[in-house]
């Protein structure tokens, strides 16, 4: 495989309050739909409330002539204080027949993932969510 994953179009990180609506919603394009793997994607999200537990979501937008089925991405969550956690997650993209999964509008998909579901963060201060 190549260094770089090609014909990607956005990535969004996504963070619901349970019991309200978005905290935080950012759409990051990747340059000429070509994402290098040395080019991490940013998120910096300010977290004020430290009793309610929120949703992280990761949306995936890919163009429909993509050559995997699946997507693997390294997420790293810093926390204010400077701890952060490492995680990998997976996005299957198309089923065994080469259906593309999510929502699609012409040759573009549109993949939403929960990552984190009922999280606390314990901490105020901004968090840094690298992909």
């Amino acid at each position: 495989m190549r260094n770089s994953l090609l014909l990607f179009c956005f990535f969004a990180v996504i963070v619901f309050a349970c019991n309200s609506g978005r905290l935080y919603e950012n759409n990051l394009t990747i340059p000429k739909a070509n994402w290098d793997i040395k080019n991490s994607l940013i998120y910096e999200v300010d977290m004020t409330d430290t009793i309610s537990l929120f949703n992280v979501l990761i949306n995936v937008r890919h163009m429909g002539n993509y050559p995997y089925s699946n997507l693997f991405l390294f997420v790293t969550i810093k926390a204010p204080e400077g701890n952060s956690v490492c995680d990998t997650v997976e996005f299957t993209l198309a089923d065994n027949k080469g259906k593309w999964y999510g929502k699609g509008l012409g040759d573009i998909y549109d993949i939403r993932k929960m990552y984190k579901k009922n999280s606390r963060f314990r901490q105020q201060g901004k968090y840094v969510f690298k992909i």
